[in-house]
């Protein structure tokens, strides 16, 4: 379970991480600002009216705090199944991180991109070895922050910290996965991927912890900057237990003609908050966002984003999609921002909900807010349940009830996994899904 969350406890893991005195400044004021913030409550937090923590006791929840171990060859004793299963993609990546609780580590990058200097390695060990470039691009507590952020920059441990230097291409994926098996502890991993100017990558990554076990709480951020003409995709999946409270934050900086393309996938835990958001700075800057929601049992998914252009001549275009049975239950609301400078903005944005069950539900509020003339913006929203002509057809061929289910869930998440851009990262999210599907 670890140590109990304190002061104290940020010092000592910022210590055994042997951070500069700088970036432990950081988690102590954050750690500040996390002790002044309250919980989250519907009846004062209209982002929280239709998520319910009441079963949340975060003065019960542990601190790991022990010094992460290095190992050979990720086939080492010591890593689950599931990251060994992960380790095999190896041959088929640029580069591979895996840990384990945040404590056994293994990580590789090719040498040719490390020749060129592609940084691939966790955020403690790049602010030591690069302050001046960790400094410029990590985000300290901000006053918007909410109580979950504060905790996570407090106690974050684990995850990537990426730099593609100016006009390099990463032709291969990066592959990160963090596995978390500790029961009543505290998961913050974190990924901070900076691609500088004219340079290419994609990421994949993964956080996932048995399916009955797992962190009591998790609290992720992810920070992506992509610089001006860079091209980014970003692919993020969590697996949390089925006891785990998980609360994420996406945040993206797009400048002049840089691309991003961002799948935010949900198919774990016991409650899910996340927030997706991304900025279009420059002119000409776009985003294609999507996200992927598979619900079972009582599990609940509570997704905001936001499309946030600041920028004239700027696109953004939005589809998250949720299938849902049992008694799972999905919340979405989406912002379009158009701001006085953004002229000739164009953004597009689409919420698709599938019930599989009668007692599934899917909550859809997608927004506008528009502050400038000259722009397209548009939104939709549906919830409908399974068709059972579909499911009746399927059967009438020979396949079972659920097989027919899984195939219909299939098909409807497949415009989302069509826009990913390379056909091997498509089969792992296309694996992932299913798997969820047939737990």
């Amino acid at each position: 379970m670890g140590v109990r969350l304190s002061r104290a406890a940020v010092e000592a893991l910022s210590q055994q991480l042997r951070e500069p005195a700088w970036l432990r400044r950081l988690r102590l004021t954050a750690w500040e600002r996390y002790q002044q913030l309250p919980l989250p409550s519907g009846a004062t937090d209209e982002e929280w009216r239709r998520t319910d923590l009441s079963g949340l006791d975060l003065s019960a929840v542990g601190l790991l705090t022990d010094s992460p171990t290095v190992v050979g060859t990720s086939a080492d004793r010591g890593f689950p199944p599931e990251l060994l299963d992960v380790a095999s993609s190896e041959g088929s990546v640029a580069g591979l991180s895996l840990e384990s609780a945040a404590i056994l580590t293994y990580r590789a990058l090719a040498d040719e991109l490390r020749s060129q200097g592609v940084l691939f390695t966790d955020l403690s060990t790049a602010a030591r070895e690069h302050p001046a470039l960790v400094q410029r691009y990590l985000t300290a507590i901000q006053p918007d922050d909410s109580k979950f952020e504060a905790l996570h920059k407090a106690a974050f441990g684990g995850g990537v910290f990426i730099y593609v230097p100016p006009q390099v291409q990463v032709e291969l994926p990066l592959r990160s996965a963090f596995w978390f098996g500790s029961s009543g502890a505290l998961a913050c991993p974190r990924t901070v991927l900076v691609a500088d100017a004219g340079s290419r990558v994609l990421l994949v990554e993964e956080h996932l912890s048995p399916l009955d076990a797992g962190p009591e709480v998790a609290s992720a951020l992810h920070e992506i900057h992509v610089e001006e003409g860079a091209q980014v995709v970003a692919v993020s999946l969590q697996r949390w237990g089925s006891r785990t409270h998980s609360f994420a934050s996406h945040r993206a900086r797009v400048r002049r003609n840089g691309r991003l393309v961002s799948l935010v996938g949900s198919l774990g835990g016991a409650v899910t908050k996340a927030s997706v958001e991304t900025a279009l700075m420059g002119p000409g800057a776009e985003s294609r966002m999507y996200g992927i929601v598979f619900g079972r049992s009582s599990q609940h998914f509570d997704h905001y984003t936001l499309q946030d252009h600041l920028a004239p001549h700027t696109t953004s275009n939005l589809l998250y999609k949720a299938a849902l049975r049992d008694a799972a239950r999905s919340v979405y609301a989406g912002l379009i921002h158009v701001r006085p400078d953004a002229v000739k903005a164009d953004a597009y944005q689409a919420n698709r909900n599938l019930l599989l069950s009668a007692d599934a539900r899917a909550d859809s509020m997608p927004k506008l807010e528009i502050e400038t003339d000259d722009v397209r913006c548009t939104h939709g929203a549906t919830v409908g349940p399974v068709d059972d002509e579909q499911v009746f057809y399927l059967m009438s061929r020979g396949l079972r009830r659920a097989d027919a289910e899984q195939m219909i869930v299939e098909g409807f998440f497949e415009d989302v996994l069509a826009a990913l851009p390379a056909d091997d990262v498509r089969e792992w999210v296309r694996t992932r899904v299913l798997d969820a599907v047939r737990e």
